[in-house]
């Protein structure tokens, strides 16, 4: 793992085969595919990621954080519809 994400990671000698791997390939549990059926629901919150168990290695941990826009965010920014569910569909 790097010490700093400040992009150096990927000119190392393996980016090329590992790519983003290199972060989740150590991981002792598999991913897990949550594909929703209608009316499921995931609730996720950011406060979720500090809730950690003690880190008890020498190194710091690391993680990626996400936010997930809608894919014509840019056109409906600053509409605000009567509907709140209308881009919900």
């Amino acid at each position: 793992f790097p010490d700093q994400l400040d992009g150096s990671f990927t000119e190392r000698d393996d980016w090329e085969d590992r790519k983003w791997g290199m972060f989740s390939d150590r991981s002792p549990t598999d991913p897990v595919e949550f594909t929703g059926q209608a009316g499921d629901l995931i609730l996720w919150h950011c406060f979720l990621c500090h809730t950690g168990s003690t880190n008890v290695r020498s190194r710091p941990r690391q993680a990626v954080f996400s936010r997930w826009h809608h894919a014509d965010r840019e056109e409906m920014k600053y509409d605000v519809p009567e509907d709140l569910w209308k881009y919900w569909a």
